[in-house]
């Protein structure tokens, strides 16, 4: 990457929604889904279920209007998000075919997730987000159900989708129990308004930028920003040299790959000896997880001397809310996407002893690489993203022309996210207009397709217990050995509290 390329004025205002005068997928890549269990306080009928739902996703149109949104080529062959106010019957239209029912005997929205991952995004009707009532297919008042968001990531990241999740079970916690709210009309047209912003016009003012194109001020590398870019650039350039990960497969040449899901929860007395245990310690679950997830990829492909110079160049998802401005930062104040893909370079030399044989995967090597992971994570987490859409834009290009000559190899290391507590996210307990309890969120999950040969890892809890999950193709890996996967992280992790 020349200076040339780094070292330019850059407009923030074309990240800007603009006023339009008037399908994009990758083998359902990139599609991002959000699964909740619900227990309703009292029974309700089909009818009343059915129907509070589906005013409340016309409600969150209105609300957080990015749901409907979709993607168009220009004619430079830049994708632009894009979204078109209706009239009202149109709307109806649009909730008709977007929010879907299902009956099952049991509430499994994993099978129903592993269902939808073989659907193209957008469907055949253009829409990028669908909203799925699962009702229990036994007749007679319903106590439980559950909702799946299926929604392709350029629209909503994990949190974003959980911020439209909440804000729909907000709503459908006081819908479900009265008779007049479905009566509310809706201004179609002034929802506009409400799109979710740009990620870079609502950074916090005390947030470094990029030289915009009004100032004289020249670009260099001892502008703060354009030394970050240099930096990240480097690092992307390296991310497909010396690469280590598990055991190399080869990418899935099928026609559409097989997307699945997986979990492992840990016990509610697990996760309390865990928790008590990491109050100890100076570093958070999350590099806990991340360094017992790096012992995984060693226990089933152990390196040697030979791979002494090579990294664990996974990609680690980064949420930058926090340096957005109020109301941005809150709780659920964002509701788009908002994260950046970070490589910490993990060296693999960390797991050799000065013989070049592999050391023991017991507890001092994972407080070895919880230390020197923690200092990565203290490192990237003082980093401001100001940078980041000139080097998204730069990396996006590097990567289109990649992928069209075939020089862009499958992931062979894993992907990793950790979601944090659920209740940041989430309520336990949704009220409704009285301010009694309409219903328990008792379980949630989230997953994401994930086409290549390494699955992409995941941590959450939720009230307190943990919970550890994976997605993957399996057209390259099978269920078991992925599962192999899981219980080997469980027991890696665990070791903190022998």
């Amino acid at each position: 990457m020349s200076a040339e390329q780094l070292l330019v004025n850059f407009n923030y205002d074309q990240f800007l929604w603009k006023e339009c005068s008037d399908g994009l997928f990758d083998k359902g890549g990139q599609t991002i889904f959000l699964a909740v269990h619900l227990r309703l306080a009292v029974t309700k009928s089909e009818e009343a279920v059915r129907e509070a739902a589906s005013h409340v996703w016309i409600a969150l149109r209105h609300q957080i209007p990015v749901i409907a949104a979709s993607l168009e080529l220009d004619g430079s062959d830049t994708p632009l998000l894009t979204y078109r106010v209706l009239e009202e019957q149109q709307v109806s239209e649009w909730a008709a075919r977007t929010l879907v029912v299902h009956t099952q005997p049991s509430l499994d929205l994993n099978a129903l997730r592993e269902e939808l991952g073989a659907q193209k995004v957008p469907s055949p009707s253009g829409d990028y987000t669908h909203m799925h009532v699962v009702l229990p297919s036994s007749s007679g008042a319903i106590d439980q159900l559950g909702f799946l968001l299926h929604v392709h990531h350029s629209l909503l990241d994990g949190n974003g989708a959980k911020a439209s999740m909440h804000a729909f079970l907000t709503q459908f916690a006081k819908q479900i129990d009265s008779s007049g709210a479905g009566d509310v009309q809706f201004r179609w047209g002034e929802e506009a308004e409400r799109l979710t912003p740009a990620l870079w016009s609502v950074l916090h003012p005390s947030e470094p930028l990029l030289i915009k194109p009004d100032s004289s001020e020249e670009p260099s590398f001892s502008h703060a920003m354009y030394a970050a870019l240099g930096e990240e650039m480097q690092r992307a350039g390296r991310f497909t040299q010396n690469a280590y990960g598990f055991r190399p497969r080869e990418g899935d040449k099928s026609p559409w790959p097989a997307y699945r899901h997986t979990d492992l929860v840990f016990s509610e007395e697990e996760s309390e000896k865990l928790l008590r245990s990491m109050k100890s310690q100076p570093y958070t679950m999350t590099v806990l997880a991340h360094a017992a997830l790096v012992m995984v990829t060693m226990f089933f492909n152990p390196a040697s001397s030979q791979f002494a110079e090579h990294t664990l160049n996974n990609w680690t998802i980064i949420d930058v809310r926090h340096r957005l401005a109020e109301p941005f930062c809150s709780r659920h104040g964002f509701a788009g996407y908002a994260i950046s893909p970070a490589s910490l370079f993990l060296p693999v030399s960390l797991f050799l002893a000065s013989d070049g044989t592999l050391l023991p995967l017991d507890r001092e090597t994972l407080f070895k690489a919880v230390e020197d992971l923690g200092e990565r994570y203290r490192s990237q987490k003082a980093v401001h993203p100001g940078y980041m859409p000139l080097a998204a834009d730069l990396f996006s290009r590097g990567l289109k022309q990649g992928y069209a000559a075939g020089l862009v190899p499958p992931n062979q290391c894993y992907s990793w996210v950790s979601d944090g507590k659920g209740e940041d996210r989430f309520d336990s307990t949704y009220n409704d207009e009285k301010g009694s309890p309409a219903f328990d969120l008792t379980r949630f999950f989230t997953s994401i397709n994930q086409p290549d040969p390494a699955p992409s890892f995941r941590l959450s809890s939720w009230r307190g217990v943990f919970e550890i999950s994976a997605d993957f193709n399996e057209n390259v890996i099978s269920r078991e050995e992925v599962k192999e996967y899981l219980v080997k992280w469980k027991e890696f992790m665990v070791l903190v509290m022998q």
